[in-house]
């Protein structure tokens, strides 16, 4: 049976010619292809490469700022500090009392006033080792290298430019 008897037309085999160029162009189009692929596959790694960075950027960023923080939560404290022992250290040359009262200090990584701050001079000469090294401590004031009476003397001087 012919083509032309169930109503098709007939088929026409291609040219060799053809064929080679068609195959041709194809092979063309698929190097094209890949190399756009590549240059596509580059790009990526590119961004994603960028995107590491910014993400590490944004992570020390954020570090400063928090470093940047506490300094200025450290500095704020200092002057505070600074303040209130020269306020100390006036009233007791003024009242020279057992009961001159004292400014608390302020704790140089919270800003807060330290807890167990002794509120007297003579609350201050009967303070005893362990909340002086905790309150030197948070004065971030070196103090291992003393005993309790030198501790206590360091503590005196801090809180109110004043020895015994």
């Amino acid at each position: 049976m012919s083509d032309q008897t169930n109503g098709t037309a007939p088929t026409q085999q291609p040219e060799p010619a053809d064929y080679r160029q068609f195959m041709e162009l194809l092979i063309n189009i698929n190097a094209q292809l890949q190399r756009l692929s590549d240059r596509m596959d580059a790009a990526e790694q590119r961004a994603a490469a960028y995107e590491t960075r910014a993400a590490a950027n944004e992570a020390r960023a954020a570090e400063m700022d928090n470093r940047i923080a506490a300094n200025n939560i450290r500095i704020t404290a200092m002057f505070k500090n600074l303040d209130r022992r020269a306020k100390n250290a006036a009233c007791f040359r003024c009242w020279q009392t057992p009961a001159t009262p004292l400014l608390p200090l302020v704790n140089l990584t919270t800003g807060q006033e330290i807890i167990g701050s002794p509120a007297t001079v003579e609350q201050l000469s009967r303070i005893d080792e362990a909340a002086t090294r905790n309150i030197l401590d948070a004065l971030q004031i070196e103090h291992y290298n003393h005993d309790a009476a030198g501790a206590r003397e360091l503590l005196r001087f801090y809180t109110m430019y004043a020895s015994t």
